[in-house]
């Protein structure tokens, strides 16, 4: 896809993966996050009592279709057509049941209009579709005004929670040992198991509670990290909740798997941000 960047205003082709990641310039060495460029509005032309008329822009031939004054015999053409075509085959709305090919509103390539389907107001063809699925799959796209967080980015902030959970958890322990003293097997055992639990549920309230409530845990908060829906919404305290359960319990069920997926993600989502629908992102 063509990119253009921010700030030099250079021009470059880049592969399609990159789209929604952040990519360096070229000529400039600056980042920016990769969008493709948008295309200039084709001019329609159409052929009438031998004519060509034109140019239209895409919404006035709409509206000429939709007034009738263009029917599906009509020819029409733009630049990304490979030629002069009946208007049945680029307008579904003018195609009668004889009508055997249309041009793909995707790639304007002219195909079988069996196994085609409808995007927009248009048909696309069996590649383009598969590929627009694809990208519908991905994205629960980052809209164009959040910027994901990078890995290293949050690999710092996961060992900075890390370093407090384990500092609350000793004062918690510490606590236990001097108001609990140890003098019996059966009192190590009752301490030990209320210990254990008032951790568990001090660790739930710092990695679900935070998240809900302000959206990212003290470490996410200073490395300038948020945890956000996939349209940059708050995620609520089920939603971090069912994020903190995808964490700590089916992450370890898959041996870490659940982390390492967010390097081959376009968006750096892990396991358990696909489970609940978050993004981390650059607060």
């Amino acid at each position: 896809m063509q990119v253009v960047c921010p700030h030099c205003r250079g021009k470059g082709k880049i592969d399609d993966r990159y789209e929604g990641r952040k990519v360096r310039c070229s000529s400039c060495s600056k980042a920016f996050v990769a969008r493709p460029e948008p295309e200039k509005p084709l001019k329609w032309y159409l052929a009438e009592n031998r004519e060509k008329k034109g140019p239209f822009s895409e919404k006035e031939m709409r509206d000429k279709v939709a007034a009738g004054e263009v029917d599906g015999e009509t020819l029409v053409w733009h630049r990304r057509l490979p030629k002069w075509l009946p208007a049945a085959m680029v307008f579904p709305a003018l195609a009668g049941p004889d009508v055997e090919e249309a041009v793909c509103a995707s790639c304007f390539k002219v195909v079988s209009r069996s196994g085609m389907i409808e995007h927009g107001e248009g048909l696309v063809c069996e590649p383009c579709k598969l590929a627009l699925l694809r990208k519908k799959h991905e994205s629960e796209e980052v809209p164009p005004e959040m910027e994901t967080a990078g890995m290293g980015a949050r690999i710092v902030a996961k060992v900075l929670d890390i370093v407090i959970m384990t500092v609350i958890a000793v004062a918690v322990e510490m606590t236990s040992r001097h108001f609990f003293p140890f003098h019996s097997g059966d009192g190590l055992g009752v301490v030990f198991i209320v210990t254990l639990l008032v951790n568990m549920f001090i660790g739930m309230v710092y990695m679900a509670g935070l998240t809900g409530r302000f959206g990212a845990t003290p470490g996410k908060m200073i490395m300038g990290m948020k945890v956000v829906d996939s349209d940059g919404g708050d995620i609520g305290y089920w939603r971090a909740f069912l994020r903190y359960v995808g964490e700590f319990v089916v992450v370890p069920v898959t041996i870490l798997v659940g982390y390492f997926v967010a390097f081959f993600d376009s968006n750096r989502r892990t396991l358990y941000d696909r489970i609940a629908g978050t993004l981390v992102v650059k607060a």
